[in-house]
């Protein structure tokens, strides 16, 4: 193959391990995409023990010399061996078609990978190989997100986010929590950006692809289309469920410093023109494309001058009860003197009750004494009497 940048190479790798129920469907949305490109399609098996290598060489005996579908020239292989999980089989995938690649060809090419139970949308390729021939300082794209079901009905798809910042993307603040995943299916990149940054860490078994993505965007801005390129299938038992075990390698990740970095913090969309013929680009401010952040960040404010109105009146109010428990204060020693001095007041009733009680029995006594001198006086009398008649 001679190298033409009009004409490139897009390699297109699949991880697969036990994937029999959707393979089949997977492996026509690739090789049946047409354009002006050429196309490498390599599926990385784990050694599966269903049978997926069987579908596989199905395959390859169909697309040995032509491609029946319909589609654009497929140079189509496969391998099946054991491998450390999906990022471990994407590398050796990736590194196995480079090898049997002419170095300007490979050079040049454009990559992808799609898993073994999601699809392309029709013209994937021919729209991802039309924008990067024909806008060469871009290193990669994106289109937006889309779902189906497990049974392949189409479910939804997101417009949101508009773009996504460089800045944001090498900090890994697109981790799904705080700003929206970038879907891998339908993420296109430069052979030369994958070799910048090495390739995907093995280090991750579920977040090798956010990892990915925050060390390209350490070197380049990331494009969103418009339109929708690939397809995410959710079905139960993939790994993408485990979102907590996600969640826990995004959070154990080395921080990538950024600060020495001339990044964006804003973000390029791009659309096909029809009428022209030609790529448009817009730009996306950093509010644009997080609104509700900045929506929260005005919540939050209000919060925090609600809750200083609050200090502010617990403060005031702190001072009322100062002042009420000062007044509180003075009135229990009042109190306590009233009850001193009622204590003092029912001793002395008592004493006085006692002196009374003395004074009664004393008057008592001289009422008794009276009567007895009366009566003594009286003799006396009737003494004095008898004797003055003699």
């Amino acid at each position: 193959m001679n190298p033409d940048v009009s004409n490139p190479v897009i390699v297109v790798i699949t991880p697969s391990f036990n994937a029999e129920t959707f393979l089949d469907e997977t492996i026509f949305s690739v090789i049946s995409q047409r354009g002006n490109f050429r196309l490498r399609y390599h599926i990385q098996d784990g050694g599966s023990s269903d049978n997926t290598v069987e579908i596989l060489r199905r395959w390859e005996a169909r697309l040995k010399h032509d491609n029946p579908f319909g589609g654009t020239e497929v140079e189509f292989s496969w391998q099946s061996s054991p491998d450390a999980g999906m990022y471990d089989a994407l590398n050796r995938g990736f590194s196995y078609v480079f090898s049997r690649l002419e170095s300007e060809a490979a050079e040049h090419s454009i990559l992808t990978w799609i898993n073994a139970d999601d699809n392309l949308l029709p013209n994937a390729l021919r729209t991802a190989s039309d924008y990067l021939s024909k806008n060469p300082r871009s290193e990669w794209i994106t289109g937006m997100s889309a779902v189906m079901s497990e049974s392949g009905t189409l479910s939804s798809t997101w417009e949101n986010p508009s773009g996504y910042a460089q800045t944001a993307l090498a900090a890994g603040d697109h981790d799904g929590r705080e700003l929206p995943f970038v879907q891998q299916e339908g993420t296109f990149f430069r052979h030369s950006l994958w070799s910048i940054v090495g390739g995907l860490s093995r280090n991750y078994r579920l977040a090798g692809d956010w990892d990915l993505w925050r060390r390209f965007a350490a070197h380049a801005e990331l494009i969103k289309f418009r339109c929708v390129l690939a397809v995410h299938r959710r079905h139960p038992g993939q790994l993408s469920e485990d979102m907590n075990s996600y969640y826990k390698e995004v959070d154990c990740a080395a921080h990538i410093d950024t600060l020495t970095l001339d990044l964006n913090e804003n973000a390029s969309s791009a659309f096909y023109e029809i009428d022209t013929g030609s790529w448009q680009h817009s730009i996306v401010s950093q509010q644009e494309l997080t609104p509700y952040k900045f929506a929260r960040l005005e919540v939050i404010q209000r919060q925090q001058a609600d809750l200083e109105g609050l200090r502010q009146n617990l403060e005031v109010s702190e001072s009322d009860r100062a002042a009420r428990l000062e007044v509180i204060h003075r009135q229990q020693t009042e109190l306590e003197g009233l009850r001193h001095s009622l204590e003092v007041s029912d001793a002395l009733l008592e004493k006085q009750k006692m002196v009374t009680e003395r004074q009664e029995s004393d008057l008592e006594n001289i009422k008794k004494w009276k009567g007895f001198f009366i009566f003594k006086l009286n003799q006396l009398k009737s003494q004095i009497s008898n004797l003055t008649k003699y």
